[in-house]
């Protein structure tokens, strides 16, 4: 999962995750514009997004759809173009525009300068690994 969905290090509890992590927002708009793990990424969400009529926890199961809506609050918070629009509409659709409320505590804490726009429903506050990443073919 976390090499199609990434999310911010510290959040999972695996080796996987701790190694493969994004480290803060800096490094997940520089994954959403890398020109191999960018469209990787919108493929993955294309995919997501075209079962409308199911959860994302009856596609991906409790855990991973965790994740997957992890993934979407932090990149729906980059710039990208392609990458962003995509993220908020799985946001959307499959968690009623509520982002998810661990990442967006990780990203206010964030020191690389870049800060998130979205905010939780509760309007809370806003809020290296690349080359691993794409040699990953497993």
């Amino acid at each position: 999962m976390v090499h199609f969905f990434s999310q911010l290090r510290g959040l999972g509890r695996s080796e996987m995750a701790n190694r493969f992590g994004l480290r803060d927002l800096e490094d997940a708009c520089a994954y959403a514009a890398d020109p191999v793990l960018g469209p990787r990424l919108a493929e993955a969400f294309h995919v997501i997004l075209s079962h409308p009529t199911v959860s994302a926890e009856q596609i991906l199961g409790e855990v991973d759809a965790m994740k997957l809506r992890s993934c979407a609050t932090l990149f729906a918070c980059c710039n990208d173009t392609r990458i962003a629009p995509l993220a908020r509409e799985v946001l959307h659709r499959f968690y009623r525009d509520i982002p998810c409320p661990l990442t967006l505590q990780m990203l206010s804490k964030d020191e690389s300068g870049i800060r998130c726009s979205i905010r939780s429903a509760q309007n809370e506050q806003p809020a290296g690994i690349i080359s691993s990443l794409k040699s990953y073919s497993g």
